[in-house]
Parts: structure tokens; sequence; C-alpha cells
């Protein structure tokens, strides 16, 4: 974990998790332009780096996932942010992949959370992601590229720790065997659990002491 990185953005942070890693950064609160909203707008801008994967994806196919995920993020974080104290407010929140060897979008929300955290955006909770797999009934948490791509069922998650619930949950590879879905929640929740752990030590003992 890495925050205050980006000197003209209202909060910034990035995060590496095994070989793939994720820059985010906030900016705003500003004033909306002819807005007369009870409550502020949150605007999600997510993009893959050209150069973050070994493997070049079709442009198209690249437009298409961050085009999806901006919708996903913006999804996530209305939910958490308190837009009520930011009436007639714009919140501009970007998410750039800078290396990616699987669990991107775990890395990405990691990295938006601690970049408002960064910022002084008021949340009602803090937002930790993380993916998993299940093979032969044992749990697989962080995945890379290569494990992805095996034919077994894939959970990415978004958790809020405090409140002990699920904000995001999507599952790849259905079709696949499985027929224990306790199991593959429980394993999202624990794999949660310890990013989690990381994150507060990282803000406890590290995060204040640079700001002190």
């Amino acid at each position: 974990f890495e925050m205050d990185i980006i000197a003209d953005a209202t909060g910034s942070a990035s995060v590496t998790m095994g070989s793939t890693k994720a820059l985010a950064w906030v900016s705003g609160p500003k004033e909306g332009k002819g807005r007369n909203d009870l409550k502020g707008n949150l605007k999600c801008k997510f993009s893959l780096a050209a150069f973050s994967t070994y493997i070049r994806k079709k442009e198209y196919k690249r437009d298409l996932k961050m085009r999806e995920f901006s919708k996903t993020l913006k999804d996530i974080f209305d939910q958490i942010i308190i837009l009520e104290n930011y009436p007639k407010w714009d919140i501009e929140l970007n998410v750039l992949i800078l290396e990616s060897d699987g669990g991107y979008k775990s890395a990405a929300i990691n990295a938006a959370s601690l970049a408002l955290i960064s910022s002084g955006i008021f949340m009602k909770d803090t937002v930790v992601s993380s993916n998993v797999g299940i093979h032969d009934n044992q749990s697989i948490f962080d995945l890379i590229n290569q494990e992805e791509k095996f034919n077994i069922p894939v959970l990415n998650v978004a958790y809020m720790p405090h409140q002990k619930k699920f904000i995001y949950v999507e599952l790849l590879n259905a079709k696949s065997p499985y027929d224990n879905a306790n199991l593959f929640l429980n394993s999202g929740e624990e794999a949660c659990g310890l990013v989690y752990d990381k994150m507060e030590n990282f803000l406890k003992f590290e995060y204040l002491k640079q700001r002190n």
C-alpha cells in the first residue's frame, strides 16, 4: 500500500497484490455545473493500461471491460460514500491498472477505497476486495492470470468489514460443477478479512506516522 502519491489530487493510493498494481486518485469535491441535487454526484473512470498485461487484448475488448467496470465501481462506491454530505458537488474517482497478473478488479477496489480515505471523503465503511477460486473443495485466494484460466468457479467480491456485508459479488465460470455456495462465500469473507487486516495495520502504523 502507498498513499498520497499524486500531489495535485485530493487523495491518492496505489495497491500491489502479487504482480498486479492499481493506482487510484480522487478529484473534488468540486461544484457541479448547473446541479441542484440534494446529494453529491460520483463519477468513476477505470482504465487498463495498454502495457499492463503480457498478452495484448484487442482494443474493443479492453474498452468494453473498462466501461463495464467503471460502472461497477460507481455502483459500489455510490453505496459507500455519504453523498448527502456533498450536495451539488461532483466527486471524481479514477483507477488505473498499471500491471495485471490476475485479480485486477480486487486491486482496483482496494486502491479506490484507500484513495477515498486519503482524500477525507466521508464513507459509511471501508471497502476491501479479493477473489477466490475453488478447486477440489479447496479455496485459492488472489488468483493469478494462469489460475483464472482454469475451468473452476471464481468469485470476485467486495466486502464491508464493519457491517460484515458483501457489497459486490461476481461469479465467473458458473457452469463448472460446484454446489457449496456457503463455502464459497465464507472463503470470500475470509480473503477480504485478510486484506482488511493488512490495510488496517498499514493505516494505523505506517500511514499515520507518515502524516505526523
